[in-house]
């Protein structure tokens, strides 16, 4: 894991990716628990009205994407089959959504992990292309002049302005 996250930081400019994992959501949050020494301590996934439901066990994990319930009780949670049990807010194809992550809480996050199961309708056929940069690249390929300019300046994170800014 040491050497993961380490060509993360080296190489994947804060990104990595580790495919052909078949886990179970458990599964998925006891392997997250393993990264988290490398970050900070692990913060429980903050639900918000319209968000998904949590599942029994993990309490730092969310669904996203547009996956429906193959049967009652899926991953043990309060569901029935058929039911939307990810979060899939499509953007408008004409707004660019570039966003961190729970930047507007107390502790911001400093990692989040993303899991996409190999399921024929489990994410959207359209939209979805998430896209990751890195702060820390953008800024360090700034002059030394206009980083300075940057250290003086503040910005207020609002998740409400945000909502307000999809719903447009």
């Amino acid at each position: 894991i040491e050497r993961m996250v380490d060509a993360m930081h080296r190489t994947g400019r804060g990104v990595m990716v580790v495919r052909d994992q078949h886990l179970r959501p458990l599964d998925c949050e006891r392997a997250c628990a393993m990264l988290a020494p490398h970050f900070v301590a692990q913060q429980p996934y903050t639900r918000w009205p319209g968000q998904s439901k949590p599942i029994p066990g993990c309490p730092h994990l969310a669904l996203l994407g547009n996956y429906r319930a193959r049967e009652n009780g899926e991953f043990g949670m309060d569901v029935v089959k058929g039911e939307v049990i990810g979060e899939y807010k499509p953007a408008a194809n004409t707004l660019e959504e570039w966003h961190t992550d729970g930047s507007f809480l107390p502790m911001p996050k400093v990692a989040i992990a993303l899991y996409a199961p190999q399921l024929d309708d489990a994410l959207p056929t359209t939209g979805g292309e998430t896209r990751f940069a890195s702060c820390t690249a953008a800024f360090e390929s700034l002059d030394p002049e206009t980083q300075g300019k940057m250290r003086s300046l503040a910005s207020v994170h609002s998740w409400e302005k945000f909502m307000r800014l999809l719903e447009s």
